[in-house]
């Protein structure tokens, strides 16, 4: 199956494994050291307690990547998820007046600090707010509770 084409891969002449080790080097290379007993061991460390150079694009385990993290910005998804809410349940004011003020203090942060991502969110979910307080602003004004949004501009298509 495909593990076994897998192994006999890399169990050909030029990959790591068992052939490798039995195939006698090409003319005029001096053949390499063979393997320490009990399997690889990496080289020691140059003397003064300098680490080898590592690969480019390597992040030992434990640090952070180059450049420091990004992070999504907790309000962002908040105010997106309170706007959506806000939305749907435009009466209860709570959800849409937090997505409000979530929403611009999060536009705000990601202006102030570039490591802040979501702005998007933020930006999307004050929008939703924006909706679900016009919404409430429409039913107290017109004192209508039953709209057919479905009717709104078929006017104009016929």
């Amino acid at each position: 199956g495909f593990a076994a084409g897998v192994i006999s891969s890399l169990l050909q002449p030029g990959r790591y494994g068992e052939a490798m080790a039995n195939n006698p080097p090409p003319p005029g290379d001096t053949p390499p050291p063979p393997p320490p007993p009990g399997g690889a061991m990496p080289p020691p460390p140059p003397p003064g307690g300098a680490m080898p150079p590592s690969p480019p694009g390597y992040v030992p385990f434990g640090t952070k990547p180059p450049g420091g993290g990004q992070r999504t910005n907790g309000l962002a998804v908040a105010s997106l998820v309170l706007g959506i809410v806000g939305i749907v349940l435009c009466f209860l004011f709570v959800p849409w007046v937090l997505a409000i003020i979530f929403g611009a203090t999060a536009i705000k942060q990601c202006n102030e600090d570039p490591t802040y991502t979501g702005k998007g969110l933020a930006i999307a979910g004050l929008i939703c707010g924006l909706v679900g307080m016009a919404i409430i602003v429409l039913i107290f004004t017109t004192g209508e509770t039953n709209f057919d949004f479905n009717s709104i501009g078929v006017g104009a298509v016929r």
